[in-house]
């Protein structure tokens, strides 16, 4: 099975979040379609920027889509 564009950049942006100090310990979920990256879950409010700056520095990355609740 090839790994498409949007599987690689959903990948790296995940692997990013899980080691990023701001963003490990939130609940993020991950979507992508042509370089859109639509991030769902539960994080607390400091996070919910740093996700989005994170997901942006992907390459590949044409617009993130930041829809996390907040708990």
């Amino acid at each position: 099975m090839a790994i498409t564009g949007d599987t690689l950049i959903c990948r790296r942006v995940e692997e990013t979040l899980v080691h990023d100090s701001r963003t490990k310990d939130a609940t993020i979920d991950v979507a992508c379609l042509a370089g859109l990256v639509t991030l769902t879950g539960d994080v607390k409010k400091a996070a919910i920027k740093a996700a989005e700056e994170i997901a942006r520095a992907v390459s590949g990355v044409h617009a993130v889509d930041n829809e996390p609740r907040v708990r």
